[in-house]
């Protein structure tokens, strides 16, 4: 009983807070984002490890996630690459640069090393030396991620006196080669039509979140080949893109309503029904304002996480209980992983739920920038949803038209940004006092279990914090 009146009381409190925090997200967003920055650093080149390298967790036990995880690594030096991008202080940006430099480095010595899987090896010790225990190889996301990452490094260097590195030590225009993003590229485009295992570890065959990032390596790959002048090639990666494009529709169910993650599995696990949250990370990691067959604005991607949101919703008691903020969120509905061991009942995890806070932000400032929008069949729900958080008594209908002189056009994109703040205020609720974020927040309870200071749920916020600022401007 007293235990039960403890509980209550913390909970309580909690909501308190959530309450106060609807008020000033954007203060306590910015506290938590130094927070997520020093935190994140702190698992980039840990003593004892390569500079270079970033384990996914600091847990080497009940978890252990003291590891260089190719696509975590890929995608924290993604979230460095933007924070260079975002930074003012010229002594910020040298330090992230060197950060890169030093993500190069210990590239070269992964992609020299002899694995099972070859360039799909999943992770390697901090000394550099390959995991070689059993494992699901290979995993093909990492590779494609890493590419896309030093591919933007290579742009900015060409721009900034950097061309003879990038041509030495990045893409060299030769076969073979032993440029780091040329062999990343060449092994995507000839290994993108594999079974391989997806990014939760768990099944073999061939999933959205590994192909969309794989398109988007190789079309931002194509464009640096050309520009170098490996014609050739460029010509040979854009023809893989479109390829993985026509592969990518495949995923759409229209009946269901959302993209399915996995199709043609061979090996893994046999009870997920194909609804999962990698779909929005997907998006959120590879999409281009320029880019019209995979938009943050495809109404197939607004209709998925409406479904995904409604889900999870009804299958996690905090949600129910503690209904004043975004849905907490999981991985899949089926999970069975609770941070510890498999066979129990899985959770909300913080990388997914601010990935679900990144997509509104993302596409606020997306429909911002056209100025209007069309109610389809797909998003109408997603739109409506949206919209009632800044208004009451209306709803959207089909072939519906909003265009920036509309006011519920404004009244939309604000229920966007407070869509995404309502997540905000859902992973506040969960974090510790002191800013901490571990891998998962207990179903029932809510308190956070699994790795502690997951590396890329402090990479996930940074990302939602920039995605905010962006959305407001």
């Amino acid at each position: 009983m007293k235990i039960c009146m403890v509980l209550m009381a913390f909970f309580s409190i909690q909501i308190t807070f959530a309450h106060e925090l609807g008020q000033d997200v954007s203060r306590w967003s910015q506290d938590q984002f130094e927070i997520a920055k020093t935190r994140l650093m702190q698992n980039v080149s840990p003593k004892g490890a390569i500079p270079g390298s970033v384990v996914a967790s600091p847990s080497k036990d009940s978890p252990n996630y003291y590891y260089n995880w190719v696509r975590d690594a890929g995608l924290v030096m993604l979230t460095i690459n933007r924070l260079r991008t975002f930074s003012t202080s010229q002594e910020e940006q040298d330090f992230y640069l060197r950060q890169l430099f030093d993500y190069v480095d210990v590239t070269r010595i992964h992609q020299s090393m002899r694995t099972a899987a070859g360039l799909g090896e999943v992770k390697f010790y901090v000394n550099g030396a390959p995991f070689t225990g059993p494992w699901g190889r290979p995993q093909n996301d990492g590779p494609a991620i890493r590419a896309l990452t030093l591919t933007k490094l290579a742009n900015y260097l060409m721009e900034h006196e950097g061309e003879a590195y990038v041509r030495s030590m990045l893409y060299d225009s030769k076969q073979p080669t032993e440029s780091v993003i040329k062999k990343d590229l060449e092994y995507v485009s000839h290994n993108w039509k594999n079974h391989d295992f997806d990014l939760w570890e768990e099944i073999m065959g061939h999933h959205f979140f590994t192909r969309l990032l794989q398109r988007r390596a190789l079309l931002e790959g194509a464009k640096l080949a050309k520009r170098l002048g490996d014609m050739g090639a460029g010509e040979w990666y854009a023809s893989q893109a479109q390829a993985l494009e026509v592969a990518l529709n495949l995923h759409w169910d229209e009946n269901a309503g959302f993209f399915r993650a996995t199709q043609n599995r061979v090996a893994g696990i046999d009870y997920k029904q194909g609804m999962d949250s990698s779909v929005i990370i997907a998006i959120i990691n590879s999409a281009d304002a320029q880019d019209t067959a995979f938009s943050i604005k495809d109404d197939r991607f607004m209709s998925s996480l409406y479904k995904m949101k409604n889900t999870f919703s009804g299958i996690y008691s905090i949600n129910s209980r503690f209904p004043d903020m975004g849905t907490a969120i999981g991985r899949y509905p089926e999970d069975r992983y609770d941070g510890y061991s498999t066979g129990k009942l899985g959770n909300p995890w913080f990388i997914t739920t601010a990935a679900f806070a990144s997509y509104y932000y993302k596409l606020a400032k997306a429909l911002k920038k056209d100025g209007s929008i069309k109610v389809t069949k797909r998003n109408r729900e997603f739109l409506n949803q949206a919209l009632t958080l800044t208004m009451t008594g209306h709803f959207l209908q089909v072939n519906q038209v909003l265009g920036s002189n509309d006011s519920i056009f404004s009244l939309l994109l604000e229920g966007l940004i407070k869509s995404g703040d309502s997540y905000v205020e859902r992973i506040r609720f969960h974090a510790h006092s002191d800013g901490s974020l571990s891998e998962q927040m207990n179903r029932e309870t809510g308190y956070m279990q699994g790795a502690e200071h997951l590396t890329w749920s402090y990479s996930s916020f940074i990302n939602v914090y920039l995605n905010r600022q962006e959305a407001l401007r």
